[in-house]
């Protein structure tokens, strides 16, 4: 019979994974902040865990479950996670790998969920003067068990940015105080905000005002803006207080170009009060100016007024044209143009024309004696308005002679004008004979006085003077000056210088021979300058019975 065999049976070893899991992270997260996890599973067996699952657990909460896959044998699967806690203090965070076959690993991990909170407070006077400096504190408390981080102060007023601090960090539970300082620019109530900032969002507001009490001086000047140069004219400059409190020592001056009117008004200006001041201007110049106001108040504060001043006047052009050259002793006619080219009425005018030495006025205007050098009316002239005058007269000084035209009217108004000639100065030799009156009978004497005045403004020179007889009249006698007698006549000496205005007088004595109508000639030359005069004449003779 046939035995069984029993042969003895090795077993063979089960291939198994073997899964571990390895959670890291922040210990202290911030509340609602997103949070990285890194969660490696490791796979230390021999077989492959397949469709390996993982959850993420706090604190017995399933918070997010991820699908993994495979992990090999010998491998390991590295995954980052993010959560978003949404629970505050400690949580125990669980990561669970678990495979299909049933293979599961666990990894625990602890991480604290904090949160900050900022309150703010503004701490300081509510009522401050303008332009004054006050000095006030922010309170910044962080209320959360977080610490917030980089805070920064933003101070703003009415508005506008006034201060930016930096706080830093701000620890869970801390308290933190910083002062600052601020100036109000204006008057009224201010509003006040503040707003502290952190990483993350965090922020904290505090809101407020401050009331500031302001001098507000206003002013206004009331008057002409158009007046006329010499003339006064009145303002009035209101003053006005339109702040929220009373204005003290309050100092208002008024001025214009060099001119200052110094505390036109002096006092205190209750809030809302209105004063008049009354003021006379008289502009020292023409022309376009300014009118100034200006207050100060005991605080420091200030305000102004102007006004544009057109100050209008006559203003006078004078011209005058005549001769650039002249003899001398010979008329000379000037022509005066006068023209207001101003922007108002020139009054009360008068043109003189002063005069060189040895000129003399001849004729062309209504002169008026009592005033100096030749002087006439021309009245008033409205802008753009013009007058001519001739005016002639005598030149008889030699060289460069200025005739001088001054004009002069009301406001201090003046033109003046130069006009020069060249005088060329002469010798003038005037000859005037006298011969015997009626009839002379033959025999008597017959007396001619001859007379030389030179009238020029220059000495003539070699001055020759001859008498000239016809056979019937025979030369006596001479007196004034020297002469040769002969027959045909009388031949004097030279007078070697005849000055200007000299005269020369000569009585000559003749007889007549024969009767009837007998003719002489007078003649006189000269040199420098080269003169010739002649005078002619008839005496009658006649015989006694």
């Amino acid at each position: 019979a046939t035995r069984p065999v029993l042969r003895p049976i090795t077993p063979q070893p089960v291939e198994l994974p073997e899964l571990a899991v390895f959670m890291t992270g922040d210990e202290k997260v911030i509340h609602g902040e997103n949070v990285a996890i890194k969660v490696r599973v490791v796979n230390s067996g021999r077989a492959a865990a397949r469709d390996v699952i993982l959850d993420i657990v706090g604190n017995d909460q399933l918070l997010k479950t991820l699908p993994i896959g495979a992990v090999p044998a010998s491998r390991s699967v590295e995954v980052e996670i993010q959560l978003t806690p949404q629970v505050l203090g400690q949580i125990d965070l669980q990561a669970v790998a678990k495979a299909s076959d049933g293979e599961r690993a666990v990894a625990v991990r602890g991480m604290f969920v904090g949160k900050p909170e900022l309150t703010l407070a503004i701490a300081g006077p509510a009522k401050v003067n303008f332009g004054e400096v006050q000095i006030y504190t922010a309170i910044v408390d962080n209320k959360g068990n977080a610490d917030a981080e980089e805070v920064s102060l933003l101070i703003m007023l009415q508005g506008k940015e006034a201060q930016s601090l930096v706080l830093g960090n701000v620890l869970a539970g801390q308290r933190r105080r910083v002062s600052f300082e601020l100036r109000p620019e204006m008057g009224g109530v201010l509003s006040l905000n503040a707003v502290a900032t952190g990483v993350g969002g965090l922020q904290a507001v505090a809101n407020g005002s401050i009331n500031v009490m302001q001098q507000q001086v206003e002013l206004a000047i009331e008057g002409p803006r158009t007046l006329r140069f010499g003339e006064a004219a009145r303002y009035t400059l209101n003053i006005k207080n339109a702040g929220n409190t009373d204005a003290e020592n309050v100092v208002v001056n008024v001025n214009m170009g060099d001119s200052v009117l110094d505390s036109l008004f002096e006092g205190t200006l209750a809030m809302g009060e209105k004063k008049q001041v009354m003021f006379e201007v008289s502009p020292s110049r023409p022309g376009n100016q300014t009118l100034t106001a200006v207050a100060l108040t005991g605080s420091g504060t200030s305000a102004a007024a102007t006004a544009r001043l057109q100050v209008q006047h006559g203003q006078l052009e004078l011209t005058a044209a005549g001769p650039s050259a002249k003899f001398s002793g010979g008329k000379a006619t000037y022509d005066v143009r006068i023209k207001n080219v101003g922007d108002a009425a020139a009054e009360d005018i008068l043109i003189t024309a002063h005069l060189p030495d040895g000129a003399e006025f001849v004729a062309g205007v209504d002169k008026i004696d009592f005033y100096e050098g030749v002087t006439w009316r021309v009245g008033t002239l409205q802008p753009g308005e013009e007058k001519n005058y001739p005016l002639e007269c005598l030149l008889e000084a030699a060289g460069e002679q200025s005739v001088i035209f001054s004009a002069a009217g009301a406001g201090e108004l003046t033109a003046t004008h130069k006009v020069v000639t060249s005088v060329e100065a002469l010798a003038d030799i005037r000859l005037y004979v006298a011969d015997p009156q009626g009839l002379v009978a033959i025999g008597e004497d017959a007396v001619y006085e001859i007379e030389l005045h030179n009238r020029g403004v220059k000495a003539a020179h070699d001055v020759q003077l001859k008498l000239l007889l016809g056979d019937v009249i025979r030369p006596k006698a001479t007196e004034g000056l020297a002469a040769q007698l002969d027959e045909r006549g009388v031949t004097f000496e030279t007078i070697e210088r005849l000055d200007p205005k000299e005269t020369r007088k000569i009585r000559v004595t003749l007889q007549a021979i024969q009767e009837g109508s007998h003719q002489f000639r007078v003649e006189v030359s000269a040199t420098d300058p080269e003169t010739f005069v002649a005078s002619e004449g008839t005496t009658r003779f006649y015989a006694k019975a």
